[in-house]
């Protein structure tokens, strides 16, 4: 009876352990990618994924801008307020529907048949959840014109 109730809290326990490691490399399209969610705050993101890597300033069109850079996972807070775009191009994150860096743009296409894909340069491809609208949130998934495979893929408010 013992080992039993050992058993069962064991597998308890990996059940937990496989659900955070799993929500962790979750992307959800026009939210967040990685529990990093678009408007949290510098130390919010600190708090969940650590101190970056690399940290980078800037000014760009839109003014002032600091990048927090975790290997093949950045995070953009442009005006210094809130996460303004969380952007990866680590093949582990993965959508709730299976779509990751690596995917196909059918599997994409037919995961996602509201997305928009165009080309928009000989070297430049995307598909796109959302709408390109000022304030409006879009997920960008950039994709390989030769290959048609999923290169990064970007959650992100609509600056301009």
């Amino acid at each position: 009876m013992r080992a039993v109730r050992y058993l069962t809290l064991v597998a308890a326990c990996l059940t937990a352990l496989a659900w955070v490691g799993s929500a962790s490399a979750l992307i959800v399209p026009q939210h967040s990618i990685a529990r990093i969610a678009l408007n949290m705050t510098r130390p919010e993101v600190r708090a969940v994924r650590g101190d970056p890597l690399r940290v980078e300033h800037g000014t760009n069109d839109f003014g002032r801008y600091t990048i927090f850079r975790y290997g093949r996972l950045r995070v953009t807070f442009q005006g210094n307020a809130g996460a303004t775009a969380v952007f990866t191009s680590r093949p582990g994150q993965h959508t709730a529907k299976g779509i990751h860096v690596g995917s196909t743009e059918a599997k994409l296409r037919a995961a996602y048949p509201h997305a928009r894909c165009r080309t928009e340069a000989s070297d430049f491809r995307h598909c796109w959840t959302g709408r390109f609208l000022p304030g409006r949130r879009v997920t960008d998934y950039r994709i390989g014109v030769a290959t048609h495979l999923v290169k990064s893929v970007v959650v992100a408010f609509v600056i301009d």
